[in-house]
């Protein structure tokens, strides 16, 4: 599983009885005033017990449990409520048979509980409850938009209702009035054949690298980029499942032997040209009843003749010999349309970053690169099931990693240098008929997987490597 939410983790101290005073309580003296007559874990939850029985003596033995100085309780064992959070508890023991009282050394102060959410957001995926500092009967409540209960266990599978809903925990202990609720996730929408995406809001960032960033070509300059237009992206990479849905058949190379414990259908779709991703894109919209974005021209010699029907295009080129291979590579996007198409390579490396202008969008440090990403040090040279690495702070998983991904822009260094407000890469076709690929992929090292970092290939060119995910608006 993969997760987003960490906390800092508090260890609470065992005490332990070591008092051994013949029932005498007054033979203590000022040496050994307050004993550990206090075992348990001092955290909300877990009984705490005082132990006498080294004592010996008889007769009735009397307990009084003070938070902080106030009296709280008289049983022989005293459950920590929330109420008793950032305070010390100590026991007061006195009683017929024993002579003298003690108090004992306190124990404390009682940590906060703590509560997060762990898994993956997607649709039919699990939740789970991470607790710190809480025990006994715990009890949970999943709540959606704050009001609506939707679960009463640790564990929760979001259903199709979740979609576009803020998911938060609460948990609580039975006989407390207390509780402590979890950061909310965000479920993403879930499109009508099963694509999830997750709103991605309008803004300006800078693009490329530094000049210390390790591991930089030269090609990442660094510049400043507007996006004017929220958008909705994938949370994953086109899967096998998915691509198989809308276009009837998987091309994949990877169709076989998924890693233990991984869905082989979840695994992203690879071996998929530029073309192929464009195909599937206007496939996609029309499914979905939204307006197809890319236009080919049917015929060359025909001006009027472009169109968004994919059946009209003819074979996809899978060279640069191919007969339509000029022609496909003539494509237009369509403006004003609302359906599926691959990012710009701008739009890319902002939700990518998530907001952050580190090398990764968890940091600087190479060494957590496996917690986010399949790589050449984790991926025993394939692909893995999508989404359960951990995702970037909007959710989106396998930005790093697993398959490269088609963006739509031609790849260039001049247009790219600039700084500008909405760019879609070069805007005439360049010398090198390549499109731009981002994210890297199963067989890279640590270095050559970062959020600034260029690739590229011809738009015929398909590999087990190479994947895409999609937007729209």
């Amino acid at each position: 599983m993969r997760y987003h939410k960490f906390y800092k983790l508090i260890i609470p101290v065992l005490f332990v009885t070591s008092c051994s005073l013949g029932g005498d309580l007054s033979k203590l003296g000022s040496q050994d005033e307050h004993p550990q007559l206090i075992t348990g874990k001092p955290i909300v939850g877990e009984n705490l017990e005082a132990d006498i029985s080294s004592f010996g003596g008889t007769g009735i033995v009397k307990y009084q449990w003070k938070r902080g100085g106030i009296n709280i309780d008289t049983a022989p064992a005293y459950t920590i409520k929330f109420a008793d959070v950032g305070s010390i508890i100590t026991v007061t023991i006195t009683g017929t048979g024993i002579t003298g009282s003690v108090t004992s050394a306190p124990v404390g102060p009682v940590p906060m509980p703590l509560v997060g959410i762990s898994g993956n957001v997607d649709f039919n995926r699990k939740l789970s409850a991470n607790i710190t500092n809480l025990g006994g009967n715990i009890i949970f409540k999943w709540i959606r938009n704050g009001t609506d209960i939707i679960g009463t266990d640790k564990i929760y599978e979001v259903q199709a209702g979740d979609t576009d809903s803020e998911i938060s925990i609460i948990v609580s202990i039975q006989g407390d009035a207390g509780s402590v609720t979890g950061i909310p996730v965000k479920i993403p929408i879930l499109s009508s054949m099963g694509i999830s995406l997750t709103k991605i809001s309008a803004g300006t960032f800078m693009m490329g690298s530094p000049l210390n960033e390790i591991g930089r070509w030269d090609d990442e300059v660094p510049h400043q980029v507007a996006l004017s237009r929220d958008f909705y992206m994938g949370i994953d990479p086109i899967t096998q499942d998915q691509y198989k849905a809308v276009m009837g058949e998987n091309l994949s190379s990877f169709k076989t032997g998924a890693a233990a414990g991984e869905v082989q259908g979840r695994r992203p779709a690879e071996t998929l040209s530029w073309f192929d991703a464009i195909v599937f894109c206007n496939v996609l919209s029309v499914k979905e009843n939204l307006s197809p974005v890319y236009e080919i021209q049917e015929s060359s010699d025909d001006p009027l003749s472009w169109t968004t029907d994919t059946a009209k295009w003819g074979k996809v080129p899978d060279s640069v010999e191919h007969v339509n291979y000029n022609r496909w590579n003539n494509v237009q996007m369509v403006s004003d349309t609302t359906g599926y198409r691959l990012p710009t390579e701008a739009q890319w490396e902002y939700a990518c970053r998530a907001g952050t202008k580190t090398v990764y969008s968890f940091g600087n440090d190479p060494a957590q690169i496996g917690d986010y990403a399949w790589y050449i040090g984790n991926s025993e040279l394939k692909t893995h099931e999508a989404g359960i690495k951990l995702p970037n702070l909007w959710n989106l998983y396998d930005m790093y990693g697993n398959v490269w991904e088609w963006c739509w822009d031609w790849y260039g260094i001049t247009n790219y240098i600039l700084t500008q407000t909405d760019p879609e890469g070069p805007s005439i076709i360049p010398e090198i008929l390549n499109r731009v690929q981002r994210g890297s992929c199963w067989e890279n090292s640590n270095i050559n997987i970062r959020s600034a970092l260029r690739s590229s290939a011809d738009p015929c060119s398909s590999s087990n490597n190479i994947g895409f995910r999609v937007i729209h608006y």
